[in-house]
C-alpha cells in the first residue's frame, strides 16, 4: 500500500459521504471519470472493493467502513500540520529569539521590536544583548536564530549581510576646534585628551590598529569598559571620544558632534549574522524584512547600507 496518495483518500472520503461519484466530483472540482479512476486506484492498492453499486447510489463495503475513520484521521492530521506551520507567519502566538550588541539594541533594535509588536502584539520576542565576541556561541548553541551587530571576525560557519554602513568617528563638544572640520584624521588627535575603551574590550583592537597605521601618538586620558560611559565623558568635556557611528544615531547630548575619522577610515558596518546554511523561521524572516523596510523608509534611526 505504499502508493496510496492524498488525492485518492480525498476522493474516497467524498464518495463515502455523498454516496455518488457525481456529487463527489462536484465537491472536489473533478470530473466523474477522474473520481472513478482514483477510487479504482485505491481499491487496487488495498486489494479490496470499496463500494457496491445499488439502483440509486453507492453502498460502502466492509472494507470502506474500516478505511473511512483511518482516512479521515489522516486528512485531519495533515490539515493540522499545515495549520500549525502556517501559524508561524499569521498567528499571534509565535516566538522569536535573536542576539544584538548593546549599542544596536539601544539605538535601533528596541524601536524595531516596539514597532513590530504594534502590528503583531501577541508575538513574543526575546533579545539577547551580548558583546560581539559572544555572537558565535549564541548562534552555534541555537539559543538565537540570528544576530544584529558588528561582530568580531567570524569563521566560514557564519554568513553576514550588511544592514547599516558605519565607521569610527571622533566625538567632541561643539566648541572644540576640531568640530569645525568635516572630517578628523587620527593625527589630529595627537594633542587632544582621548577617551577610548580599555584594551580587550569592543573596538579597542581596531582603534589600536588604526593608530599604528596612521603613525598618530595618542594620549589616552580615560579608558572605559563601556561605550556609553565614554560618550558621557565626552559630553562633560573630558576629551575626544573614539566611538562607532552607530552610537550617534540617536545621540541625546546636544553639546556633542561627531566627525568621521580618516587616514585611515575604519569601517564598522552593522550586519545580520546567521549560521551558514541555516533556514530562518518564517517569523524571523518576517521580522528582518520589517527591519530592512524600517531602515529604508526612515522609521528606524539609521540609514540602510548602500
Amino acid at each position: 500500500m505504499t502508493n496510496i496518495n492524498l488525492r485518492q483518500l480525498k476522493a474516497f472520503i467524498a464518495v463515502f459521504q455523498t454516496k455518488k461519484f457525481a456529487s463527489a466530483a462536484e465537491r472536489l472540482f473533478l470530473t466523474h471519470s477522474a473520481v472513478s479512476v482514483l477510487i479504482r486506484q485505491l481499491e487496487s492498492e488495498i486489494g479490496q472493493k470499496l463500494f457496491d453499486r445499488t439502483t440509486r447510489n453507492l453502498r460502502p463495503t466492509a472494507a470502506a467502513l474500516d478505511l473511512y475513520p483511518i482516512a479521515e484521521r489522516i486528512l485531519r492530521e495533515l490539515h493540522s500540520i499545515g495549520e500549525h506551520f502556517s501559524s508561524f507567519t499569521r498567528d499571534a502566538r509565535g516566538k522569536l529569539a535573536f542576539a544584538a550588541t548593546p549599542v544596536i539594541a539601544v539605538n535601533v533594535v528596541a524601536k524595531a521590536v516596539a514597532l513590530f509588536q504594534e502590528q503583531r502584539p501577541g508575538v513574543q520576542i526575546v533579545v539577547e544583548d551580548c558583546t560581539p565576541d559572544q555572537f558565535p556561541g549564541r548562534l552555534m548553541s541555537d539559543q538565537v536564530e540570528f544576530g544584529i551587530g558588528t561582530p568580531e571576525p567570524l569563521t566560514s560557519e557564519f554568513a553576514c549581510e550588511t544592514l547599516i554602513k558605519g565607521y569610527l568617528c571622533a566625538v567632541m563638544r561643539t566648541n572644540d576646534p576640531l568640530a569645525r572640520n568635516d572630517v578628523v584624521s587620527w593625527t589630529d588627535l595627537n594633542d587632544q585628551p582621548v577617551i577610548v575603551v580599555k584594551p580587550g574590550y569592543g573596538i579597542r583592537h581596531v582603534v589600536d590598529r588604526a593608530v599604528a597605521e596612521s603613525g598618530a601618538r595618542l594620549r589616552y586620558t580615560h579608558e572605559m569598559m563601556h561605550l556609553m560611559t565614554a560618550l558621557a565623558f565626552a559630553a562633560e568635556g573630558l576629551g575626544v571620544a573614539i566611538l562607532p557611528s552607530s552610537l550617534m544615531s540617536q545621540i541625546r547630548y546636544p553639546q556633542l558632534v561627531s566627525r568621521r575619522l580618516v587616514s585611515p577610515v575604519v569601517v564598522r558596518d552593522v550586519y545580520v549574522i546567521t549560521r551558514r546554511g541555516m533556514t530562518l523561521s518564517p517569523l524571523a524572516s518576517e521580522f528582518l524584512d520589517f527591519f530592512r523596510t524600517g531602515l529604508s523608509e526612515g522609521r528606524l534611526p539609521f540609514s540602510p547600507a548602500f
